[in-house]
C-alpha cells in the first residue's frame, strides 16, 4: 500500500514537473515571437525612410533618352505646354538630380508605393474613385505615391511655394498621356481645413523638408507605364518654357 502511494507520489511530481517545463517553453516562445514581431519592419514606418538624395547636379539635361521617353516628352511638348514658345527646347529632368524652379531647388527622396497611409501624412482630399477604410487605408485598385522632398528657397527674399501646383502625368505604354493628377496630401502638421494648407512662406535660404502624396489607380502603376511629376511654382499657368519643370519619376518605366 505504501509502494502504491510513494508510486503516485513520484507520477504526480513527475507530471508537475513536465508541465513545468511546458509552461516556460511556451512563455519563451511567446516571448520570442513578440520580439520577432517588434523588430520586423512596420508597414507605416515609411516616414523613417525619407532621405533626401545628396544633390548631384544642378542643371536641365535632358533624360529622354530612349524611344519611349522620347515619345513622352513629345506628348508634353504637344499637349502640356503647346501654349508655350520655344516648348521644343523643354527637358525630361532626372529626379536624382537638383530640380531648380522658380528660384526654388527641389531634392527627391526615394519613391515609395503603399496603401497604407504613412504616419505623418495629411490625406486631404475626400473625392475620387479610391476607397478607404476608417484608417485611410486604401480599399480598392489605387494605391499611395509618396515624394519626399527637401525645398530650399535660393531667392535673395522671403517667397512662398506652393505645394499645389506640383502634380504627376501619368503615361500608358504607349506613351500616350492617360491622366493628370493633383496631390492629395502631403507629410505636414497642418490641419488640412486650413486655407492655405499647400502654400508655405520660406525665408531666404530656408528649407521645407516634407512629403508629397498623390493617389494613383495599380493599372498606371506597372513596369510598361511612365510618370511625371509637373513642377510650376509660377501659378496656374506657365509663362515661359523656364517657368515649368518635367521630372521622370522613377516608378515602373522610370526605373530605367
Amino acid at each position: 500500500m505504501k509502494q502504491k502511494k510513494h508510486y503516485g507520489l513520484i507520477v504526480g511530481i513527475l507530471f508537475l514537473s513536465v508541465l513545468s517545463v511546458l509552461i516556460l517553453t511556451k512563455d519563451e516562445l511567446l516571448n520570442h515571437g513578440q520580439k520577432n514581431i517588434e523588430m520586423s519592419p512596420k508597414v507605416d514606418s515609411i516616414q523613417e525612410q525619407d532621405e533626401v538624395y545628396e544633390p548631384k547636379k544642378e542643371d536641365r539635361e535632358n533624360c529622354a533618352t530612349d524611344d519611349y521617353w522620347k515619345g513622352v516628352l513629345q506628348e508634353i511638348i504637344t499637349g502640356d505646354c503647346s501654349y508655350l514658345e520655344h516648348n521644343e527646347q523643354i527637358p525630361l529632368l532626372s529626379m536624382k538630380n537638383t530640380i531648380e524652379n522658380d528660384g526654388f531647388i527641389y531634392n527627391f527622396g526615394e519613391v515609395k508605393i503603399s496603401k497604407k497611409l504613412p504616419k505623418g501624412y495629411v490625406l486631404a482630399v475626400d473625392y475620387g474613385n479610391h476607397k478607404i477604410d476608417e484608417n485611410s487605408t486604401i480599399t480598392n485598385e489605387y494605391s499611395y505615391v509618396i515624394l519626399p522632398v527637401l525645398i530650399e528657397n535660393r531667392k535673395e527674399q522671403k517667397d512662398s511655394v506652393g505645394i499645389n501646383n506640383i502634380n504627376i502625368l501619368c503615361f500608358g505604354e504607349d506613351a500616350k498621356l492617360k491622366d493628370g493628377l493633383e496631390i492629395a496630401g502631403m507629410k505636414t502638421k497642418r490641419n488640412q481645413r486650413l486655407k492655405n494648407f499647400y502654400i508655405y512662406d520660406l525665408e531666404k535660404g530656408e528649407n521645407l523638408k516634407t512629403g508629397l502624396m498623390y493617389i494613383v489607380p495599380d493599372e498606371l502603376l506597372t513596369k510598361k507605364c511612365g510618370m511625371v511629376l509637373k513642377i510650376d511654382n509660377s501659378g496656374v499657368m506657365a509663362q515661359s518654357v523656364a517657368d515649368t519643370c518635367y521630372v521622370k519619376i522613377p516608378i515602373g518605366r522610370g526605373e530605367n
